[in-house]
């Protein structure tokens, strides 16, 4: 799937074609859903990792660099 700029999704969420999740999924009606919806595909398609896996990576960072309880 060829990566649509922020732009041309939102021609297609003012034209009442853009869906959520898949082409049977609900009608985005909110613009600024829209412009989510159009970021999440740019990043898929740069390769780019979700904000998701930079808090893990954050946790493990704060986990191994806090010492342990009980240990002097």
């Amino acid at each position: 799937m060829p990566f649509k700029s922020v732009k041309d999704t939102l021609a297609e969420w003012k034209s009442g074609n853009l869906h959520s999740g898949s082409k049977s999924g609900p009608v985005v009606k909110n613009p600024k859903q829209a412009v989510a919806i159009a970021l999440s595909e740019k990043a898929k398609a740069e390769g780019t990792p979700g904000l998701g896996h930079t808090r893990f990576k954050l946790r493990e960072d704060r986990a191994a660099a806090m010492p342990k309880k009980g240990t002097r």
